[in-house]
């Protein structure tokens, strides 16, 4: 099939990435020891791209056993473009593909990003909009299975949504609890940047603990408005750089679908 990531659209004047602080038990927010289990993507009926994680947490340091923990992260716009407009104008990258690239480019110590890693078909089982269960063949991301990583979970408190007339809309005066990846750090606890740099000792890692460890992140309704809709940045559940290669090149010269096009 080949990776349908190669041919996101990106853009040049894109603000540059930073560190900013910025049926599952619910994790207290923390860092977690993790490894990559399964990674793979599809397209949503929206035509947004989306990329699966499946992960095991580690919880106690003494034992090797995982808690399984899943993030579906969208990370591209229905029009396949990996970033957007903020309120004063610059383009930005999605946060969720920033993420996910960063898994890439650790698993490949810095070959390929998320558009360049190879891909095996793969078949999932999942609910279609009736709630039937049907098999799906996907792009998994074979590279990235096995690697070990520390995750930035956060306990989050948000606005509970339902899907009306096929957009996502906001329940007045509902929340729901979940853990979603914050940051995503190598197994050393280095971000991407901070290893790109080449920096002796992590540092942005020990700044998220100070500021987020324990804590509740508390997301607000929105103002209702007449044409307000909430869309999905992503859902979870457990039961650029000079060593960066031209997005979109293919190390196997398979196309690649979220490349440029």
């Amino acid at each position: 099939m080949g990776n349908i990531l190669s041919k996101v659209k990106s853009s040049r004047k894109v603000e540059k990435v930073e560190d900013r602080l910025g049926g599952f038990q619910i994790r207290p927010t923390a860092i977690y020891d993790a490894i990559v289990n399964k990674m793979y993507t599809f397209k949503s009926s929206g035509g947004a791209l989306a990329v699966v994680l499946e992960a095991g947490l580690f919880l106690d340091p003494n034992t090797d056993e995982e808690t399984r923990f899943t993030q579906t992260f969208y990370v591209t716009n229905g029009e396949g473009e990996n970033f957007y407009t903020d309120s004063k104008g610059k383009e930005r990258m999605n946060n969720s593909w920033v993420l996910v690239d960063a898994l890439a480019m650790f698993a490949t110590e810095g070959e390929a990003g998320l558009g360049e890693l190879e891909t095996e078909e793969f078949t999932i089982k999942r609910k279609d909009e009736n709630g039937k269960e049907v098999q799906e063949i996907v792009d998994s991301f074979p590279e990235v299975e096995g690697l070990e990583i520390k995750l930035a979970l956060m306990h989050v408190n948000k606005p509970k949504s339902q899907k009306v007339d096929g957009k996502w809309k906001e329940i007045p005066d509902e929340f729901v609890e979940e853990n979603t990846v914050d940051r995503i750090f190598d197994q050393d606890g280095f971000t991407i940047l901070e290893w790109q740099a080449e920096l002796a000792e992590p540092e942005f890692i020990r700044k998220w603990e100070k500021q987020w460890k324990g804590k509740v992140k508390q997301i607000k309704h929105k103002p209702v408005t007449a044409t307000s809709r909430t869309g999905g940045t992503g859902r979870t559940g457990a039961s650029t750089s000079a060593r960066t290669p031209s997005r979109g090149a293919s190390r196997t010269g398979r196309p690649s679908r979220f490349g440029p096009k």
